[in-house]
């Protein structure tokens, strides 16, 4: 079994892949505009260069995505994006990126990565819990 997500866009499909592609090194797969689809005769002409269906690999994750004409578009919520990366280095270039422009709800803490490969810890009694918990400081 696999799970993807779906995402509707208000015309800006092309240009999210393309930046996903670029800062998060996903792999697009497919990008179908309604003028090379079946579809075209469902959209008005100014409509056509826009995306019907796409397709995007962001690691292991299958994201697909589409235009859809503004008296459908509504915009997305409920939902919150989770990254895991392997260092400081990408935690802050893809925080850094991806806020841009965007609202942020909760910035990562401090030592994010020494307390994600300690996560264990919670689990079980570690010798290093105790002093992790000291560096690491969440409240900025």
């Amino acid at each position: 079994m696999s799970l993807s997500f779906h995402i509707d866009f208000n015309g800006q499909c092309n240009q999210a892949f393309e930046f996903y592609e670029k800062n998060l090194g996903a792999t697009i797969g497919t990008m179908l505009k309604f003028k090379d689809s079946p579809a075209s005769s469902s959209v008005p002409s100014d409509w056509q260069k826009k995306i019907v269906h796409a397709n995007i690999a962001i690691g292991e994750v299958e994201l697909a995505g589409a235009d859809v004409l503004p008296e459908h578009y509504q915009k997305p919520s409920g939902f919150y994006l989770l990254l895991g990366v392997s260092t400081e280095k990408s935690v802050n270039l893809i925080f850094n990126t991806l806020s841009s422009g965007g609202d942020v709800i909760l910035r990562p803490p401090k030592n994010i990565l020494v307390a994600m490969l300690c996560s264990h810890c919670r689990s079980v009694r570690c010798p290093v819990e105790d002093k992790l918990r000291r560096m690491t400081d969440y409240s900025s």
